[in-house]
């Protein structure tokens, strides 16, 4: 299924605004993924027809279900949550299934990147541990903001091949 070019100009309009949120102030605002979902599957109605419905919908449940035991298990917020909805809702599920996967590669090779630059190596493998218990990670641990993951998984998944 193809999209229409709005629905790109959407989809990169709300990652931009999601980057920008997400980077200075670590929140990605209900107003920005709720609307853009609903502006996904409009666009969707308006430029495929009822089949874009259809794929926007499940393009959002599948969005949604990727992120969602990652939410619970408190490694990314509510919002990230709620942006793969939206990316979903103007896309598909395939292509969103791709945004995910590439998503978790980018953000995992962002998180060795920053142990090497800060020196904590040592410390997270230490802390490995942690994640699968309910101990807390305590103050000195570092978050991505996630919809930069995000917004590079969009990008690789338009531009490099398929593989499913």
């Amino acid at each position: 299924m193809g999209r229409a070019p709005a629905v790109d100009v959407a989809l990169v309009a709300t990652l931009a605004l999601a980057l920008l949120f997400d980077i200075k102030w670590r929140k990605i605002p209900n107003w920005l993924t709720y609307s853009s979902v609903i502006l996904g599957l409009g666009l969707q109605w308006i430029f495929v027809g009822k089949a874009g419905i259809y794929g926007g919908l499940a393009g959002a449940i599948t969005g949604f279900s990727l992120m969602f035991v990652m939410w619970r298990l408190g490694w990314m917020g509510a919002g990230d949550v709620k942006l793969l909805t939206a990316v979903g809702a103007m896309t598909y599920p395939t292509f969103v299934i791709y945004t995910g996967i590439y998503a978790i590669l980018v953000s995992g090779a962002i998180a060795l990147v920053s142990m090497v630059v800060t020196r904590r190596v040592g410390e997270t493998f230490k802390n490995m541990r942690l994640v699968f218990s309910k101990e807390s990670l305590g103050t000195t641990s570092w978050a991505i903001p996630y919809a930069v993951p995000i917004g590079i998984g969009v990008a690789l998944a338009q531009f490099l091949p398929r593989w499913f």
